[in-house]
């Protein structure tokens, strides 16, 4: 299948340090760099299956740390203002020695922040706690709207460490009455086998795959 297209040509200026836009100066005509394609379904799904179980090889070695980086991250940032990135920055490359997708630190924030909502949804679905349930209202809204990638800076919380850092903090008796608790503690577990449960339902994408490989495979036969 061909394909044609192009696309303005931008000069660069040597003399202002900027791109000259055609699009403005009347006397300037447009360029175009006209080009043909090849464009073949069976390699595009081929690339795109590649991606696919990459990226869920990736979010699986994620998820499944994610129980020991509770403990050891979520409270300390709330507690003792200890702001350090929630994804190190060492995983951006495989102990293989290959090379880890584009936005991987990325993907983790967003899969961690995603746990939280639903770890969060599935309690109060089965509990009430006023406190748990007033937080969250506060922070709802930005965990599921455009967020801006924090990139592990320290000055710039995600949705979920600034939510975790409230609900650390939103301390109330316990059943006994003998101490206080947080209501962090039944997100932190409840979040943890949400994403054990995500991280092997992730482990069957080969085989999804090999399942439409194979159905394929029968269609073009018969």
């Amino acid at each position: 299948m061909g394909c044609g297209g192009g696309h303005e040509s931008r000069s660069y200026d040597s003399r202002t340090g900027t791109y000259i836009n055609r699009s403005v100066n009347p006397y300037l005509q447009k360029r175009y760099h006209e080009y043909t394609m090849d464009i073949r379904p069976s390699s595009i799904c081929r690339q795109l299956f590649a991606i696919r179980e990459q990226l869920a090889g990736e979010l699986i070695d994620d998820l499944r740390e994610l129980p020991r980086k509770d403990n050891e991250l979520s409270k300390a940032r709330a507690l003792y203002d200890e702001d350090r990135p929630s994804f190190d920055e060492s995983r951006l490359g495989d102990a293989d020695g290959s090379r880890a997708s584009p936005f991987r630190a990325a993907t983790y924030e967003l899969a961690l922040q995603l746990c939280t909502a639903f770890a969060v949804e599935s309690i109060l679905t089965n509990v009430d706690d006023r406190e748990l349930e007033r937080t969250w209202r506060a922070h709802k809204e930005g965990f599921f709207c455009h967020n801006v990638w924090s990139r592990g800076d320290s000055t710039r919380r995600s949705v979920t460490d600034a939510f975790i850092s409230d609900l650390v903090l939103a301390t109330r008796p316990s059943a006994d009455g003998e101490r206080l608790e947080s209501p962090a503690d039944a997100v932190l577990i409840r979040r943890c086998g949400i994403a054990a449960e995500w991280a092997d339902a992730l482990e069957r994408v080969p085989d999804e795959h090999l399942a439409w490989n194979g159905w394929v495979l029968e269609k073009s036969l018969a």
